[in-house]
């Protein structure tokens, strides 16, 4: 029980160090890429399909409605947001001074 007990202790312990860098931004996008590539794939999918013979189930357009709200409030999040354009900023700043150009 003990060495469970250890092992709990250690991986709290490197959850919770200073010094670890999470990696949300790549994760992020690589899943905004995965869900483009999807998306087209979709789209693609659905072209020259009318809405009279075959139409989506309600089930099927209920989820795609669900996802474009998800995906414009992310979108609305990061673009409005006054703290995540202070970091835009910072960032620009760190380029400019760095030497590098966008």
């Amino acid at each position: 029980m003990s060495r469970y007990r250890q092992t709990m202790r250690e991986a709290l312990e490197q959850v919770y160090k200073k010094e670890d860098k999470d990696h949300e931004i790549s994760m992020a996008r690589g899943e905004l890429e995965a869900i483009a590539d999807k998306a087209s794939q979709l789209a693609g999918a659905l072209q020259g399909k009318s809405d009279e013979g075959n139409p989506l189930e309600a089930w099927v357009q209920s989820k795609i409605t669900k996802a474009k709200d998800y995906i414009n409030s992310v979108s609305d999040y990061l673009t409005y947001d006054p703290s995540m354009k202070q970091n835009e900023d910072l960032e620009e700043t760190k380029k400019n001074k760095d030497g590098s150009t966008q």
